[in-house]
């Protein structure tokens, strides 16, 4: 029962249980919900009020605008368990007035230096995904909680700079060709030695693939679409490994994509410096890993091909501005494959061209599709069949899935979802419908 509970019980009551009588705030009942909501997330519910430990620290650092010190401190309490202190009856309503004060302060950029506006920042949209039940898959198939992953992880204290400083030790890439299909070749940034030692063809086209959170090489995104690729033909298959990062909080984790994407530039520098042909390149990523590779070819120096974003993550990107999240003009053509839109993936159209799949927020087949999890993986099922389809998913411009259900869309605007584009100057929005299981492809 009680998973059930966890599973249907999306939204609480605001504190009823919560808003002090007389209290004078300059936004409205829903904006102050949302704002506690996030602060604590479901620490809220009636059922499990929490104490809130070091209430005179925060208020002294909003007293000396550290900024710095408060924002850590107060991402650091919103995403630990606290122990049940407090009864029902007795709130103290000053410590919640404290927390989501002090994030309106951070919000707002009251006094906040140049070097923290430029980071990571959560908007309200974020704050309400984050708060909500969302699950995604791990490498054996167990459902993870975004959730309850950000409120019940152990605080990694770890600053971006840290981390940035150790990502030769923490982002690995695996070389697979038809002459090693199983067991991988690792190369390593601007180490001639790995590269000359591996199955690394320049002749051959090459194909960069990458995960999402709770993922790694060996999770069904990577694997699906490697094989495929390798079944298809000749190529060199890269798969970015960045899973000492990604088994982290997804808050954690997600703000550090872009310096991913920006280290796996590099490699991309490097190969292309020793004669890999980025016009015959192609990135794709799942989620996290869409972001991962779209930055990444943004930030190459050469022009990479084709990117591929599969439902992109919305969580923590919501708004993100164009540099720090997947996009147009990332790459030559930049596809998005939107299928658990405005959940755990983008719905707004962000790609050259963008294909929403049976509406492209839920899935065909995904019967029970607890947190979206299970709409959110068709994006790389659906691509990795796409590859080696016979009749391929065909889609049709139009400006609604209502008018392409209603037949309204022009029928000589069609385009083939994923596969093997031959040209890449078709742009805009694109509708199909798909079968519930596996062939997805109608044709």
């Amino acid at each position: 029962m009680a998973l059930f509970y966890k599973i249907f019980i999306t939204t609480y009551p605001c504190l009823d249980e919560g808003i002090p009588f007389g209290l004078t705030w300059p936004v409205d009942e829903s904006s102050f919900c949302l704002t506690a909501r996030g602060a604590f997330g479901t620490a809220m519910h009636p059922d499990n009020y929490k104490e809130l430990s070091d209430l005179s620290l925060i208020r002294s650092k909003m007293e000396q605008k550290d900024v710095t010190d408060l924002k850590d401190h107060v991402e650091n309490l919103t995403m630990q368990k606290f122990a049940l202190k407090y009864n029902q009856n007795t709130i103290n309503m000053q410590s919640y007035f404290l927390i989501v004060f002090a994030f309106f302060y951070i919000a707002t950029g009251l006094s906040v230096p140049e070097e923290i506006e430029n980071q990571f920042q959560l908007g309200p949209e974020d704050i309400r995904l984050l708060n909500s039940n969302l699950y995604v898959l791990d490498d054996d198939h167990n459902l993870v909680s975004l959730t309850t992953d950000l409120l019940n992880a152990e605080v990694n204290t770890e600053s971006e700079r840290d981390t940035m400083m150790d990502l030769h030790n923490r982002v690995y890439f695996y070389l697979y060709t038809t002459n090693n299909r199983i067991y991988p070749d690792a190369i390593s940034i601007n180490d001639l030695e790995s590269l000359k030692k591996s199955n690394f063809n320049f002749n051959r086209p090459t194909r960069i693939i990458t995960h999402g959170w709770m993922n790694s090489h060996n999770s069904d995104s990577c694997i699906l679409i490697r094989d495929a690729y390798l079944n298809q033909g000749d190529y060199n298959i890269i798969v970015i490994d960045w899973s000492k990062i990604s088994i982290n909080s997804y808050l954690w984790t997600s703000r550090r994509v872009k310096m991913i994407g920006q280290y796996v530039s590099t490699m991309l520098n490097f190969l292309e410096k020793e004669g890999m042909d980025l016009s015959t390149t192609t990135m794709v990523g799942h989620s996290l890993g869409a972001h991962v590779v779209g930055l990444a070819a943004r930030y190459a120096k050469g022009t990479v091909n084709y990117v591929i974003g599969l439902d992109p993550a919305l969580p923590g990107f919501n708004g993100a501005k164009i540099g720090s999240r997947i996009s147009q003009g990332d790459a030559n053509y930049v596809e998005i494959i939107h299928t658990n839109g405005g959940i755990l993936g983008y719905l707004n159209s962000i790609g050259d061209v963008d294909f929403y799949p049976n509406g492209g927020i839920r899935q065909a087949g995904c019967i029970i599709d607890v947190g979206g999890a299970c709409s959110h993986l068709r994006a790389y099922q659906f691509f990795a069949e796409s590859i080696n389809s016979k009749v391929g998913f065909h889609a049709k411009k139009c400006n609604s899935y209502w008018r392409y259900k209603l037949g309204l869309c022009n029928k000589k605007l069609s385009l083939i979802m994923g596969g093997r584009k031959k040209h890449f100057t078709v742009k805009g929005v694109f509708y199909l419908d798909t079968n519930a299981f596996s062939p997805f492809a109608r044709g």
